[in-house]
């Protein structure tokens, strides 16, 4: 299992062991790693991201310290930053490292959990919050109210966020044997309008995501179930109306799972039909990643994916798809895209990480506009942790 003590452990090992020796730096197609602000104290942040209408991706994560905070960057469709670097929250006592980053109408919208400090603050409830900006991401404002009824999302192990058939956000997250989710932005914390909930008996969950169906309107979840009944990968639609519970197939090999790295890498293809899953097979390390519309039995494998931990997916403009992953056994950063209808892979790249990676703990993709942006959570060999961006054009 891909735990984090386990990969700091291994990268501590290694650095002690080769940490004289030179490493690549990326050069040529697709150009360059470019840091998006200071180094962070923590492996477990996001990244969020999310891109307006201008072209502009957006990008929050988590900054740990005395206390926690938010921070946001954007980046331009040539791949140069935008702006300055500005603060979505701060002086909270803690934030969750994996909040949801969404569109909404002509707003950027964060729907997060965490402590704000006080007892008696409503923010030190543990429903979930939602902040807003406009399209510069300049400036946040946080919502007075809340996007779950129950109190359980500051502990989540796993928060994601989209809009629904009508265009209302929804936010989901897990905890233990159950998934929960919330329809709507509430003015009252807690919210008093009740969370859908999805009980998984004998489980433990942990990753969970959510998508829309850009033509039926479906909101599908997909988790991992880590339990001792019926461990492995699973999706289900939970709007408008609840749908059968699938098992992604070979998500399980002679009863054994490996924990994805990170939230599940689930996304709807864009103006057309059909949600997939990437997930990796195979134990006790991963044989294969592949690419799952749910719904079906059909799947389809991603080259060179052998030994892979995060992973992320990505929509296009004409209805394909491309999968990034990272590799622990060549420590590379690896892109697979797939035809417009999804049945196959069409372009493959291999990059490095950023210079002096040791490991890459988090991952996250938007080709939107075409080409492939790309943000990532490396860890150094001097222990620290930073946020950067690059991109893939398709050919």
């Amino acid at each position: 299992m891909h735990t984090l003590a386990r990969r700091l452990a291994i990268a501590t090992l290694v650095m002690l062991v080769t940490a004289m020796l030179p490493r690549a730096v990326p050069a040529g197609p697709p150009g360059t790693w470019t840091r998006i602000g200071p180094k962070i104290g923590t492996g477990l942040s996001g990244p969020a991201i999310a891109r307006t209408a201008d072209g502009v991706l957006h990008v929050v994560w988590a900054v740990d310290g005395p206390t926690d905070s938010y921070r946001h960057a954007a980046v331009g469709v040539n791949g140069k930053s935008v702006g300055s670097l500005t603060t979505v929250l701060s002086k909270w006592s803690s934030v969750i490292h994996d909040p949801a980053l969404i569109i909404d109408g002509d707003k950027l919208r964060l729907v997060f959990s965490g402590i704000k400090g006080p007892s008696n603050d409503p923010y030190s409830r543990g429903a979930m919050y939602t902040t807003t900006s406009d399209a510069s991401g300049k400036k946040w404002t946080l919502f007075n109210g809340s996007m779950s009824k129950n109190s359980y999302a500051y502990a989540s192990y796993g928060t994601g966020a989209t809009l629904d058939m009508n265009l209302v956000p929804v936010a989901t997250w897990c905890l233990n044997s159950d998934i929960w989710w919330h329809v709507g932005v509430d003015p009252s914390i807690p919210s008093t309008v009740n969370d859908g909930i999805l009980p998984v008996n004998g489980g433990s969950i942990l990753h969970t995501a959510i998508a829309t169906d850009a033509v039926t309107g479906g909101v599908y979840v997909a988790y991992y179930n880590q339990g001792t009944k019926g461990n492995g990968t699973f999706a289900k639609q939970i709007l408008p109306t609840r749908g059968p519970t699938k098992k992604a197939p070979a998500s399980t090999s002679n009863g054994s799972s490996l924990e994805p790295g990170q939230n599940l890498a689930l996304s709807a293809r864009r103006g057309v039909a059909g949600v997939y899953l990437a997930y990796g097979v195979g134990y006790p390390s991963t044989a294969s990643v592949r690419l799952w519309k749910l719904g079906t039995n059909s799947t389809l494998t991603a080259p060179s994916s052998a030994d892979s931990d995060v992973i992320a997916l990505a929509s296009t403009p004409d209805g394909g798809l491309w999968i990034v992953w990272h590799r622990n056994d060549t420590n590379k950063v690896y892109t697979a895209r797939t035809d417009p209808n999804v049945t196959a892979f069409v372009q493959l790249t291999e990059t490095d990480p950023p210079a002096n990676t040791a490991d890459v703990y988090r991952i996250a993709a938007d080709a939107s506009k075409g080409t492939l942006d790309i943000v990532l959570n490396a860890l150094a060999w001097d222990s620290t942790n930073s946020i950067w961006h690059t991109q893939v054009v398709p050919e």
